[in-house]
């Protein structure tokens, strides 16, 4: 099971969308869903982020919210 389809640990975006732009970095077994929510994908040729990517997208966002995994620690 994916993190993104585990309902305690998922952000509710409906609660956000309207007021802000919400993008997603879902790793390689949460692009599908990823893409079906009514966020914003960024991805690497339909691939997930490497590390250093992900690591340069988080240092120039203004504001992250991630789950307990991976980039949070």
């Amino acid at each position: 099971m994916n993190s993104i389809s585990v309902s305690n640990k998922s952000w509710i975006l409906k609660k956000f969308n309207e007021e802000y732009k919400i993008i997603t970095v879902p790793g390689p077994n949460e692009i599908d869903d990823a893409k079906n929510l009514k966020a914003i994908p960024i991805l690497d040729n339909d691939k997930a982020l490497n590390i250093s990517q992900l690591s340069s997208l988080i240092k120039d966002s203004s504001f992250v919210i991630a789950n307990d995994t991976g980039p949070a620690h």
